[in-house]
């Protein structure tokens, strides 16, 4: 064997074997269906706990929800958290809108919890999420699945005008 390759070879062996175990120890990704349904769980936790950079991370910049914008969205989840609303959802079915688009049907509830009395309320609320890649030109990069739209409820007005 010729010794001065002998570092080459055994340099790419152990890389090799690197990217073996890597490729060994992978996990499987979870469905999009369940990996949808924890974000909609995720979204409503952070509104509970006014954490609206996290809750605006999860919405789309093209959100739209009867005539609401994302900035608009940003303005009411303030005075929401002023006023103590907190919210709940029941997920009661998801489907598959495409490769890229899931369809979450749910019952949306806020109360005040002040009061403890509903203040607003949708029972077949429609959410619409879809997977948005940090960079469309590069595939393999993670992609979020984001709030894209809500129909079948309309939004309280009456929070942006106090």
């Amino acid at each position: 064997m010729n010794w001065p390759r002998k570092p080459v070879l055994l340099a790419i062996g152990v890389g090799l074997l690197l990217v073996g175990v890597f490729l060994a120890n992978r996990k499987p990704p979870q469905p999009a269906a369940t990996l949808v349904s924890q974000q909609a769980t995720n979204i409503v936790s952070a509104f509970n706990r006014a954490d609206n950079r996290e809750l605006l991370n999860t919405v789309s910049p093209d959100f739209s929800a009867g005539g609401w914008t994302k900035p608009r969205l940003q303005l009411a989840l303030m005075r929401w958290k002023r006023q103590g609303i907190q919210a709940t959802l029941q997920q009661t079915q998801i489907t598959a809108s495409g490769s890229k688009e899931y369809t979450v049907t749910a019952n949306l509830q806020a109360r005040d919890t002040r009061t403890q009395e509903g203040v607003w309320s949708a029972p077949d609320a429609t959410l619409v999420f879809r997977l948005e890649r940090p960079t469309p030109d590069i595939p393999f990069l993670p992609g979020t699945w984001r709030l894209v739209s809500v129909s079948g409820a309309s939004l309280p007005e009456a929070s942006l005008a106090d």
